[in-house]
C-alpha cells in the first residue's frame, strides 16, 4: 500500500508518543508523575487510534475494555484484539486511513 503524506504524519507522530511512554523522556512533564505522563500519553495514543480507525472500531475496542474487569473474560477479550490486529495489520488490512 502507499504511504500518503497524512498517514507518515500519523505514523510519525505515534512514534513520538511511543517513545513519551518512557518516563525519562525530555518531552514529558516534570511537574507530573511518571504515571500522569504515561496516561496522557496513553490517551493521546487512544485518540489517535481512534481517529484514524473510525468509530466503529472504537466502539468495539471500548466494548473489549470493558470486559477486562472480568478474568474469566480474558480469553475472549485477547481473541477479539486479535481479531481486530488482524482486519487493520493483517495481510493487506492496513488501508492507509
Amino acid at each position: 500500500s502507499i504511504l500518503t503524506t497524512a498517514r507518515k504524519q500519523r505514523l510519525e507522530r505515534e512514534i513520538e508518543l511511543l517513545e513519551r511512554l518512557d518516563p525519562g523522556h525530555p518531552e514529558n512533564n516534570r511537574e507530573y508523575s511518571d504515571l500522569q505522563n504515561q496516561e496522557l500519553v496513553v490517551s493521546e495514543l487512544w485518540s489517535l487510534w481512534y481517529g484514524e480507525r473510525g468509530p466503529m472500531n472504537e466502539r468495539t475496542l471500548r466494548a473489549i475494555e470493558e470486559t477486562l474487569g472480568d478474568p474469566d473474560l480474558w480469553t475472549q477479550a485477547e481473541k477479539q484484539y486479535l481479531s481486530l490486529i488482524d482486519e487493520h495489520c493483517g495481510a493487506g488490512g492496513d488501508d492507509g486511513r
